[in-house]
């Protein structure tokens, strides 16, 4: 049985039991260690240091798909606006500059 057959086989049982079967599928399936990165938790909000064009900066941690910084700090940065789009949230609508890299 495939590697692929096995995890199929998991996902089938745990929707027609409710219960995941565990298998050799989570012996197959290893992350490897990439890196350590040094998190700080301020108001319960992550931040990690980076750089960026040389420039030493502190980012809060999102994994959500959009990176924003204010116009100052992308600038401060070297980034430089490409162009802009409509951004739409809780509190209307407005043009922001973009950057796609």
């Amino acid at each position: 049985m495939t590697e692929l057959h096995v995890r199929i086989a998991s996902i089938a049982t745990f929707f027609l039991t409710g219960r995941l079967v565990t298998t050799n599928a989570t012996a197959m399936c290893r992350l490897p260690k990439i890196a350590d990165v040094p998190v700080q938790v301020e108001g319960g909000k992550p931040f990690v240091p980076v750089k960026i064009n040389g420039v030493d900066a502190r980012l809060m941690l999102d994994t959500g798909g959009v990176t924003m910084l204010r116009e100052e700090a992308a600038a401060s940065l070297g980034i430089a606006k490409e162009g802009s789009v409509q951004a739409v949230g809780i509190g209307g609508k407005m043009q922001v500059g973009c950057r796609n890299r």
